[in-house]
């Protein structure tokens, strides 16, 4: 009898040794699956962790676990962390794209909203430049039988003076004698003198819904080469008519340079204009 209990005995005791090594892989396995959970900063589900335990019975293929097995089994599990049954996967953070593309058009829209501050701001400023210089009231006016109108000057750059009937001259910070200044002449008639000139280039403004011509050539006055600009218009401003003396405004300008007469061209087209609204 005692020879043939000991198979039996060493039978048992080496199926012991398989299911303590088995154990000792779903240990293993349980705990490698806790630990990668754990790294991702979540919990497990309770199906997570059956399933793991199935799996691992599947593999290590216990037969008939004694009770001392499944103490072992009741140790295992129970000594872990408590599963949160009403457990719910986090939402996702935001990805490092999305918030490197958020702030690059936040700071597209700042920079394009400095910019459009800084272009308003030089749009004031070159208004103010242009039309923030002060006007004099001119000290000699016109005949009223020539205009009506106030002559306002900008302060410190033009003075007006008469030289004859209807004949008036508007001198500026670079004028010499006949030279680099505005002559403005009424006269009867709508004749240029010389009439006809050659080479001559042409250029328009308008007055009061009214097109005049510019012609400009280079001429000698008085031994002195200098381009000579002028125009003759209709007397379309407001004057106290008496005859046909004033019909006609003849405006002329005979500058050194191109630069000066760049200069002078509109600002007597500007005087003309400020005329004619009175």
């Amino acid at each position: 009898m005692n020879s043939e209990e000991r198979p039996a005995t060493g039978g048992t005791a080496y199926m012991r040794i398989i299911n303590i090594l088995c154990l000792h892989a779903l240990s293993k396995h349980i705990s490698h699956v806790f630990e990668r959970r754990s790294q991702k900063r979540s919990r497990l589900p309770g199906s997570i962790v059956a399933g793991s335990l199935v799996a691992g019975l599947k593999t290590c293929r216990l037969h008939q676990p004694s009770s001392e097995n499944l103490n072992d089994f009741r140790k295992i599990v129970y000594n872990r962390r408590p599963v949160n049954l009403n457990w719910k996967k986090p939402m996702n953070p935001p990805s490092r794209s999305f918030l490197l593309c958020a702030r690059l058009r936040r700071d597209k829209t700042g920079g394009a909203g400095k910019k459009g501050l800084f272009l308003v701001m030089a749009v004031l400023v070159a208004f103010t430049v242009c039309y923030g210089q002060t006007k004099k009231r001119s000290a000699i006016q016109w005949k009223p039988s020539d205009c009506t109108s106030p002559l306002l000057l900008p302060e410190g750059l033009y003075d007006l003076s008469q030289f004859g009937k209807g004949q008036y001259r508007i001198d500026g910070k670079m004028s010499a004698g006949h030279f680099n200044c505005i002559y403005f002449i009424f006269q009867p008639g709508a004749a240029l003198n010389p009439e006809v000139v050659a080479e001559a280039t042409e250029s328009s403004f308008v007055v009061k819904d009214t097109k005049v011509t510019w012609r400009s050539y280079k001429t000698i006055v008085e031994g002195r080469p200098v381009i000579r600009k002028e125009a003759v218009m209709p007397n379309i401003l407001p004057h106290e008519k008496q005859g046909n003396s004033s019909d006609y405004i003849w405006i002329r300008v005979a500058a050194d340079s191109q630069q000066i007469l760049d200069q002078l061209t509109p600002a007597a087209e500007e005087m003309l204009r400020d005329l004619a609204h009175g």
